[in-house]
């Protein structure tokens, strides 16, 4: 991300919380900063992320990164796909 799109995605961030006026949400989405803050990669240090193998860590940062780029499938589409091909 480039420090333009950084900034682009604050302002949206901050225009949606504006919108929001559940005390809940705003609580939880405190939190969640919080947390995030603390953790050097971005992951709550407290979070289930470090109780997973390295493999493991790979694997869903691969996939992130899969989702990023357009390499995956959208859930809608395979569950259209299975319906289709089992509904008969």
């Amino acid at each position: 991300m480039t420090d333009t799109d950084i900034r682009a995605e604050k302002l949206a961030l901050i225009h949606e919380i504006l919108e929001v006026e559940d005390k809940k949400i705003l609580i939880l989405i405190r939190r969640l900063l919080e947390s995030a803050l603390k953790s050097e990669s971005g992951i709550p240090a407290n979070d289930f992320w470090s109780e997973l193998s390295e493999k493991q860590k790979n694997d869903i940062l691969e996939s992130i990164r899969e989702i990023e780029t357009g390499e995956s499938i959208a859930h809608s589409h395979v569950m259209t796909e299975l319906r289709q091909r089992f509904a008969k």
